[in-house]
């Protein structure tokens, strides 16, 4: 479901058309794709022909609550690859959920032609908690989820940190903004740290959560649909996502689309991580 007929693959082979959707706190375009928009109306086809009452906020939102999406795209059923029939059932009332919808992540770099940064996201809040997420890598064909309480799909990778690796603090940070995350990282926190630099909230959350990198931090504004599948996957790990005030963040009011306070993400404290939610953010 998280990319119907491969919507944003498509685009990208045929030629991408990007526009502008303002700017961004940066001063930066921040840019729109036709990738964007048609992946988009798939999922909310989808989503919205399955549960016609459900409470849906999309990145790319034409009235995406009220109206239902053109159907300009073709939808294929898709079979998991892994039974989740051995599940227990959970009944929720469904004015408690909010499903966030990130119909195309990384765009910079999905424009760019830089691809294994893209993916494609859904994730279900109950009652303000990220409480299901679905990651799907479009150009590698891969799908990683979690539900907390219930387990990681199969798909997630983990790895085994080499010696090297156990004697650093990896951190994996926004290509848009990384000089100032990495001086706020390495004046706060101690030790060798190596900083990667890479595109999309989604991408850096798999990075963390299959071991290749030890914490994600965004020290600006973020939108909820770019992390709440993240924070449904880490917290079914045991890790957390936090802002850098220390609070968990609400996913469960749509008119508050805004994550204003910054992240820190990871899967285990290992030197401390935590101060950086006492630490002055930067300007």
């Amino acid at each position: 479901m998280s990319a119907p007929r491969n919507e944003v693959v498509r685009v990208r082979q045929n030629g991408v058309k990007t526009s502008s959707k303002g700017k961004n706190q940066f001063g930066q375009d921040d840019p729109l794709t036709d990738g964007d928009l048609r992946s988009h109306r798939a999922m909310l086809k989808t989503l919205l022909e399955s549960f016609p009452h459900l409470n849906v906020l999309s990145e790319e939102h034409e009235s995406s609550r009220q109206s239902q999406p053109p159907a300009a795209v073709l939808l294929e059923e898709v079979n998991l690859p892994e039974s989740i029939s051995h599940y227990a059932d959970e009944t929720v009332r469904m004015r408690d959920i909010l499903v966030w919808v990130d119909p195309l992540d990384a765009t910079q770099e999905y424009s760019e032609n830089l691809t294994h940064f893209v993916t494609t996201m859904v994730c279900i809040a109950i009652k303000g908690r990220a409480q299901i997420g679905v990651i799907h890598q479009p150009f590698l064909n891969r799908t990683v989820w979690a539900w907390v309480g219930q387990g990681p799909s199969k798909s997630l990778r983990r790895i085994n940190p080499t010696e090297e690796a156990e004697s650093q603090i990896r951190i994996v940070v926004s290509r848009s903004h990384a000089d100032k995350v990495e001086a706020f990282a390495k004046e706060n926190l101690s030790g060798n740290i190596h900083v990667t630099l890479a595109g999309g909230a989604g991408y850096k959350v798999l990075q963390v959560a299959e071991g290749k990198d030890d914490l994600y931090v965004h020290t600006s504004l973020i939108k909820k649909w770019d992390i709440c599948a993240g924070a449904a996957l880490l917290e079914t790990l045991g890790g957390q996502m936090i802002t850098l005030k220390g609070d968990a963040i609400d996913f469960g009011q749509r008119q508050e689309e805004v994550n204003g306070d910054g992240v820190i993400a990871f899967l285990k404290d290992k030197n401390d991580f935590l101060r950086l939610t006492r630490a002055a953010l930067p300007n």
